[in-house]
């Protein structure tokens, strides 16, 4: 367990490896979305890793704005790597219902404005934020090739863009509760330093 948790983020990001060869021998085979489903995870991954090892670091950023302390940052990377994990392989392997695969390519849009709109939340001196690279040339593309392709062929309804939205957040949610319990502290507080930092009192 504790091998797992120290090296999460590396075991997923070889598994999202191992997805992207299967999808480019089987490209042919496998149906549009189910191909982009698959590039998307071994993206995401790819915006992980800069995430977490370009300058400074997403997660510090935040932590900084916070001022909040991870007594375990390898558990946040576990959880992180469980999420991207169960947001990933199920509408890889499962065409029904449509909405699952719209969740990694809502997830695309949302790093997008999140990393974007990071460049002044954060007062940074460049245009850049860790994580906005892959969002933009890497995310947000597939996302909008595959979002396109399944209005134009009706795959999907505006309630299948709701369940998604709603699948997304409740994923990132719990995922956030655990890292901030595990921390000791409490959600709801936690919640009022977020507003306190961005918003103001």
């Amino acid at each position: 367990m504790d091998f797992f948790i120290n090296n999460a983020v590396a075991i997923v990001s070889v598994i999202s490896v191992g997805v992207l060869i299967y999808v480019l021998v089987n490209w042919s085979k496998m149906p549009f979305v189910q191909r982009m489903v698959g590039l998307q995870f071994f993206f995401v991954c790819c915006h992980i890793f800069e995430e977490l090892h370009f300058p400074g670091g997403f997660t510090e950023l935040v932590h900084h704005k916070l001022g909040f302390e991870l007594t375990n940052p390898h558990f946040g990377e576990m959880v992180l790597a469980i999420t991207v994990l169960v947001m990933s392989i199920p509408p890889l392997f499962m065409r029904r219902p449509v909405f699952l695969a719209l969740v990694p390519m809502i997830l695309g849009f949302v790093e997008l404005i999140g990393h974007g709109s990071g460049i002044w939340v954060y007062d940074m001196p460049y245009p850049y934020t860790p994580g906005l690279a892959t969002s933009i040339f890497l995310l947000a593309p597939v996302s909008v090739i595959t979002i396109r392709y399944m209005l134009k062929n009706k795959m999907v309804r505006a309630r299948d863009f709701l369940f998604a939205f709603l699948l997304m957040f409740a994923g990132v949610g719990i995922g956030q509760q655990l890292v901030i319990a595990n921390a000791g502290q409490d959600y709801g507080k936690f919640l009022g330093n977020v507003r306190k930092s961005f918003f103001g009192s």
